[in-house]
């Protein structure tokens, strides 16, 4: 089943389509797959720059509107007079008091602070520490006090600075969380610069203070809201961590010191907490020297592109089915229509009527084609059968007719010699009952009535050769007829018994008397049964196995034997029960130790009218 399934034009048609439709489809979408990975890979790395480099651009912002204020201080003439004023007005004898004088400057100098800072509040603290020892703050904490510069732990590195500013560490301030319980919890970065005199002396240390929320909003805003669990770490130039300011991740340093390792940027490192892969992109700001660090994990770096080879094999998939679908339908409309004109060649039916011509409907011009091609083949091929059986039919009948008309010569030779015999003897009576036998006999042979005949007419004729058989041998010959009433009236072929009879008499006569012949009809079931039985030595072994091997080649080949003086023997009764009665017919050879038995029979259920018909319808039983 499996063999004939591949072996047929559906399969072959349907696995050709499907295999070029696989094979397109497969390097169309390997091709758009793999240059579609590539832009999506190119573009995340871009993506990822571009927030590096925009990040890093915002904090430079950030520090760039602290710094502003811290250069509008330096740079403002009004608070350097102002901060002269309050310097050299100072009661050296008091350094903790101001007079009246000096609180009116300080005043003023806030307020010049104040205005500064401006109305966006650039800077959450602003302080101005002179070389004197006063300090005046202002912002969150107004606040104006004595107070040594020198004593600050940023001062060496501001004043080496030589007026360019430095930016400390992220770190609470503890007198603004004394002073305010919302600024408890609070991380701030101060920017720190030194301002001159008109002589280009330095005369203090500017000092603005801003919340490290503020400052690195927009990474905590992206943390917040962060979908593909990017983190974000920012180092000073030293490699001392500025972001994350607080908690427990402390692995800047770890990224820090992979990108002086690295030659490539961003480049792929190991996590090292999970061993995860991770993609770090880089940017250096010119302006802070920060450097900001983009970590992703590449699993999520290269989620967009998963999502893509989803999406890609989903519709790769459906477009698969569809197409071998679509193939197999293709298939099928090719192949349904053969199927059909298969199935209309094997009902062909050369013994009935012809069809009309019927179209395939398949819509395929050559298939149709084809199928007209066999209609006007079998058209051709219906009457050149009905042609060769009609001359069949013919042959046979005139055969059977030559068959059923034949008389031993021997048989006529030996009565007439008898005949001769007996009138040389004066047996006058004896040769008038012979010749009445006789001529009953030549006329039953010769009628050119039908070839069916009544059984009990068969037995006439039977008994009327037996009876000219009697005359001759006398004593010799015993024989006896035992037959149903109730067969006595179905049809059977003409000539079919007496043949048999004569057979047991040619071989009877080769044993010493007397020769014994019994001849007996019955029913058996639905069938007719007629065995003919005698004393004689029986069938040599030669001839019965050229008869066997006749019968052989009859079943085998359907060829009527070859019409000979001898006509009359068993094999042609074979042809004529085997052409009255098919495969239903009664052929069996007994042999026994003294004598030779055949039996020969039909089915009851044979009409007179289909025997009568054979001759006609011959060309069925062939």
């Amino acid at each position: 089943m499996i063999w004939k399934l591949t072996g047929s034009i559906r399969y072959q048609l349907y696995m050709t389509y499907a295999l070029i439709i696989v094979l397109v489809t497969a390097i169309y979408v390997g091709a758009f797959f793999l240059y579609e990975s590539k832009q999506i890979t190119l573009r995340s790395l871009m993506s990822i720059n571009e927030l590096s480099l925009s990040l890093s651009n915002k904090l430079d912002l950030e520090i760039q509107k602290i710094d502003d204020v811290t250069l509008s201080v330096a740079y403002s003439n009004l608070i350097k007079d102002r901060l002269l004023q309050l310097s050299g007005s100072r009661d050296k004898k008091e350094p903790a008091s101001y007079s009246a004088d000096q609180i009116a400057d300080i005043k003023e100098l806030s307020e010049i602070m104040v205005a500064a800072i401006g109305p966006t509040q650039s800077v959450r603290e602003l302080t101005i520490y002179d070389f004197e020892g006063n300090r005046i703050s202002t912002g969150a904490l107004l606040k104006y006090t004595k107070e040594d510069v020198n004593s600050k732990s940023w001062y060496e590195e501001v004043i080496q600075g030589e007026g360019g500013i430095v930016i400390g560490m992220p770190e609470p301030d503890e007198e603004l969380a004394q002073s305010f319980v919302f600024f408890k919890d609070k991380y701030f970065i101060s920017l720190y610069r030194t301002y001159f005199g008109g002589f280009g002396e330095a005369q203090g240390i500017i000092k603005a203070q801003q919340d490290a929320e503020t400052i690195f909003s927009s990474l905590i805003d992206l943390e917040l809201r962060n979908e593909s669990r990017k983190r974000f770490y920012v180092m000073d130039s030293k490699g001392n961590q500025l972001y994350p300011y607080e908690g427990e991740d402390k692995t800047a340093g770890y990224y820090f010191e992979q990108r002086a390792s690295q030659e490539r940027h961003p480049i792929y490192i190991n996590n090292p907490l999970s061993g995860e892969k991770e993609l770090v992109s880089y940017h250096l700001s010119e302006e802070t020297g920060w450097l900001l660090a983009v970590v992703i994990s590449k699993k999520e770096l290269f989620e967009p592109l998963r999502q893509f080879t989803l999406t890609a094999a989903a519709i790769t998939l459906a477009i698969l089915v569809f197409t071998l679908l679509f193939s197999y339908y293709a298939a099928q409309k090719i192949t349904r229509p053969i199927a059909r004109l298969h199935s209309s060649i094997k009902k062909i039916d050369l013994t009935g009527t012809l069809q009309p011509k019927r179209q395939t409907d398949s819509g395929i011009n050559e298939i149709e084609a084809l199928n007209l091609a066999f209609q006007n083949m079998q058209a051709k091929l219906q009457s050149s059968v009905d042609k060769l059986l009609y001359s069949q039919s013919q042959e046979i009948t005139a055969k059977i007719a030559a068959l059923s008309s034949q008389m031993n010569p021997h048989f006529l030779f030996n009565t007439i010699t008898t005949v001769s015999i007996m009138a040389e003897e004066g047996m006058s009576e004896e040769i008038l009952h012979l010749c009445q036998k006789l001529s009953t006999m030549l006329r039953y042979i010769s009628s050119e009535e039908s070839n069916v005949v009544s059984l009990g007419a068969e037995i006439d004729y039977t008994s009327a050769y037996l009876e000219c058989m009697k005359i001759r041998y006398q004593d010799d010959l015993l024989y006896d007829i035992a037959i149903t009433d109730e067969l006595m009236g179905i049809p059977i072929p003409k000539l079919i018994i007496q043949p048999l009879v004569e057979n047991c008499m040619k071989h009877a006569i080769h044993v010493e008397g007397p020769w014994k012949i019994f001849v007996k009809g019955y029913v058996y079931e639905d069938e007719w049964l007629i065995t003919v039985t005698d004393n004689g030595p029986g069938m040599p072994e030669d001839k019965r196995r050229l008869l066997v091997g006749k019968i052989n080649e009859l079943e085998e080949t359907g060829r009527f034997p070859g019409l000979s003086i001898d006509g009359m023997g068993l094999l042609n009764i074979y042809f004529r029960l085997k052409f009255t009665y098919g495969e239903r017919m009664v052929f069996a050879i007994e042999e026994r130790n003294s004598g030779f038995s055949i039996t020969i029979g039909g089915p009851l259920s044979k009409l007179t009218e289909q025997l009568e018909g054979g001759m006609e319808n011959g060309k069925q039983h062939v």
